[in-house]
């Protein structure tokens, strides 16, 4: 498979334990990141170790961005300004046309709200193809939240955002909407006829929530993961 050197734009901390990267990739590249959910194979400087990065960035946009969870922090902010290496953009994806004309619900833990940056970043420029949209986003505590203005803004379009927060202590969030506990806690009680799930995270989550919604009126048909 091709692989490109791409620079590492800027490096931020977004929180204790999640770095963002920002690249500015040329336009080829960028035309061939063709579905939200897709993801890259990618070298971190001075490694050998290739490791699948979903893009927070949707499809075509510009920069490139990449959300990394990490427990050496520093070790990656210090790449700032050096090139990784990256494949092209690969994985099915999330299908948004087969959800359009519905309600969709939302399930996401952890640093997999990256790929689900990218799917409301296009659902929200066409928002009025789709029912209502629900986000359920799990983390452990509140510092752990990650993109909280873009969502936000998701929310200021008529996206439900809450934020679930299973580690105990303080749940409250100064921006976004909390409730205590894990995602599976706050499924909804029935689905409507017509919703299609998009679930992302962990496999023994995605499998839960699949499981407890299709007793609640899902059509398995319509339950999307993006690999």
């Amino acid at each position: 498979m091709a692989t490109h050197q791409i620079r590492i734009e800027d490096a931020q901390l977004v929180a204790p334990d999640h770095v963002l990267f920002t690249l500015i990739a040329p336009a080829e590249f960028r035309a061939r990141h063709a579905l939200p959910g897709q993801y890259a194979m990618v070298t971190y400087p001075g490694d050998e170790k290739a490791r699948p990065l979903a893009f927070a960035s949707s499809p075509g946009a510009d920069p490139l961005m990449f959300l990394v969870r990490t427990d050496a922090p520093d070790a990656l902010l210090a790449h700032r300004g050096k090139p990784l290496t990256i494949t092209e953009p690969e994985g099915r994806g999330f299908l948004l046309e087969q959800a359009q004309g519905g309600d969709v619900l939302i399930v996401v833990t952890g640093s997999a709200i990256a790929p689900i940056r990218s799917v409301l970043e296009l659902m929200v420029r066409n928002r009025g193809a789709f029912g209502a949209i629900s986000v359920l986003y799990g983390v452990r505590t509140v510092e752990q939240v990650v993109f909280a203005d873009d969502l936000a803004r998701y929310a200021a379009a008529d996206v439900d955002i809450t934020v679930c927060v299973s580690g105990g202590g303080d749940a409250r969030h100064p921006v976004l909407p909390t409730k205590p506990g894990r995602v599976q806690s706050h499924l909804p009680e029935t689905v409507r006829a017509g919703t299609t799930l998009i679930v992302c995270g962990q496999f023994p989550m995605m499998d839960d929530v699949t499981a407890q919604l299709k007793t609640r009126g899902l059509d398995p048909s319509r339950a999307q993961r993006n690999f």
